[in-house]
């Protein structure tokens, strides 16, 4: 049995939605909204938050039960309910001049740009404990995201082309520089990359001739590149928000364009014809990844019941840190594991605790398989776990050998005069095609080789049937040097076989070494066919002695 153990990080599972990418920016004079589209960049709904609300929204966050921004028109930092409803565009009051806000930790804070007074302001989840002068010293922050331990922020420098930077300080406040990444020019946008691996931001002047670009840095603030995407047919980019797969950022000229996170596949169609979309957020995202990439049970004898023990442990982790600057968690809610593709009865789901449940952070649900093949050979198929994972279902191929013998209790000791007593026991698979043919060789230079014969093997073949009744019958057997062949006479199934063999013969070399040492290791390849000529190796690994003479 396999035990498929799933760790998933979860939020607050009410009011649970799936992922969209959300931005802001005015949509006619005047008129200002939060807009919203799929992930896939389709459906797409400039006035999903219009007018009231909506002041000159600039920066935005989504966690798994609200929407926020900053409203630069009103000072304030506003909030909705995922679906829109409840604008309170007051939720947070005595801004100056708002422009990124971004969410901590689950629980625990929000925080904003004051870019009027070049402050970051924090205030616990629900709206209080306001700090409007939570860091000072900032120069024009605009773009704020926060992790498990610092905050970053943009110094923007208005209206010039270089001399910006990216700050960052610690969550409690202290520790703050101002110049953490200088190799920025103009930054706007500013996202934290998944796995503590990367920053990245907009930068609307990376050259004086206007080469707008992403740039990106270690998230130690080294390599910092702020070319790292950067073509002069990109327009100005203004916010910037990433994934696990992909980076997307906002031109005022009305696009949004999407990248894969290592900066290739650059599309600039991926959303037109916007009017001008200026900061990003992607709404709460749930993504399941597995520790393993396949799940395999290794051989077992078909149309018997599946072997203990024969398994393998499987993590999967919901990726949502619920803290890349501005995106929120997502509980990871599996609504149905199923065994789909190629030999679907092989493969067997016994146990299942998640399915239909909503699992905390760090918390473990699991999912038991087992495996039973119904005929010999490779047999496949895939575990297709599908829940509210952003990015599609989560498949998990499954493999295993279906065997037509398996080989039980092999043994090899020593006697006198270099004779070993050979034995193993094979048991047939219960059903299919009977066993014809035994084949056993000893590897070239081992020392061992068979005695040459030709003849009836009858009262060393043992043959236990299904009901525990003995059957005994003849085997034509030729050995020749390193090979017994043995060709059962009565083909069976459903039996366990005894072979004990009196031909195996060790080296002079091999038996003064022995004697000299006590002991040595050999290697013996059993090859099994049966009558529909399928063909299996098995081989066992035992140890060799003499009793001194």
């Amino acid at each position: 049995m396999v035990v498929l153990l799933v760790l998933v990080g979860a939020a607050c599972w009410a009011a649970q939605a799936s992922a969209y990418i959300y931005w802001t920016g005015p949509q006619s004079s005047g008129v200002y909204s939060i807009a919203r589209a799929n992930l896939d960049g389709t459906g797409i709904n400039q006035k999903f938050i219009n007018g009231d609300g909506a002041n000159s929204p600039d920066g935005i966050a989504v966690d798994g039960q609200y929407i926020y921004w900053a409203n630069s028109g009103t000072n304030s930092i506003a909030r909705a309910n995922l679906n829109g409803t409840g604008v309170n565009e007051n939720f947070i009051t005595g801004a100056d001049d708002p422009r990124g806000v971004a969410l901590g930790r689950e629980g625990e804070y929000i925080y904003w740009t004051n870019y009027g007074d070049g402050t970051i302001g924090r205030a616990v989840y629900n709206g209080s404990d306001v700090d409007q002068r939570f860091i000072t010293g900032a120069v024009e922050p605009d773009a704020v995201a926060v992790n498990l331990n610092y905050i970053y922020w943009t110094n923007q420098v208005y209206g010039s082309l270089s001399g910006g930077s990216i700050a960052r300080a610690n969550l409690d406040g202290t520790g703050a520089d101002e110049t953490f990444i200088t190799a920025v020019d103009n930054p706007t946008g500013l996202a934290l990359g998944p796995n503590a691996a990367y920053i990245y931001w907009a930068d609307a002047a990376t050259t004086p001739l206007g080469g707008w670009g992403i740039g990106r840095a270690d998230y130690n603030g080294t390599d910092a590149n702020s070319s790292f995407v950067s073509d002069f047919d990109i327009d100005p980019p203004n916010g910037v928000v990433v994934d696990y797969y992909n980076m997307y950022w906002t031109s005022e000229f009305g696009q949004i364009y999407r990248a894969s996170n290592d900066g290739s596949a650059v599309n600039g169609n991926f959303m037109t014809g916007l009017v001008i979309p200026l900061y990003l957020a992607l709404g709460p995202v749930a993504a399941a990844t597995a520790s393993s990439s396949s799940v395999s049970f290794g051989t077992q004898l078909a149309d018997t019941p599946p072997a203990s023990g024969s398994g393998h442990v499987l993590t999967i982790k919901n990726t949502s840190p619920g803290v890349l600057g501005n995106t929120g968690p997502a509980a990871l809610q599996m609504t149905q594991a199923q065994v789909t593709s190629g030999n679907t009865g092989d493969f067997k789901i016994s146990g299942d605790t998640c399915v239909g449940r909503s699992v905390a952070v760090g918390a473990t649900c699991t999912i038991d398989l087992s495996f039973a093949p119904t005929a010999p050979g490779p047999r496949t198929a895939v575990l297709k776990l599908s829940s509210n994972d952003t990015y599609g279902p989560l498949s998990i191929p499954l493999s295993g050998t279906g065997s037509i013998a398996a080989l039980a209790s092999p043994l090899i000791t020593g006697v006198k005069h270099r004779k070993p007593k050979f034995a193993f026991t094979l048991n047939a698979a219960t059903g299919g095609a009977p066993l014809n043919t035994i084949m056993v060789t000893a590897p070239s230079g081992s020392g061992l080789r068979f005695l040459k014969a030709e003849n009836d093997l009858v009262g060393d073949i043992k043959v236990r049937g299904p009901h525990r009744r003995r059957v005994r019958f003849t085997a034509s057997v030729q050995s020749r040097g390193q090979v017994l062949t043995i060709a059962l006479k009565a083909p069976t199934s459903n039996a366990s076989i005894t072979i004990a063999s009196p031909e195996l013969v060790a080296s002079r070399k091999l038996a003064k070494d022995v004697r000299a040492g006590g002991i040595a290791a050999v290697t013996l390849t059993i090859n099994v066919t049966n009558t529909e000529h399928f063909s299996q190796a098995l081989s066992f690994f035992a140890l060799l002695s003499f009793p001194a003479f």
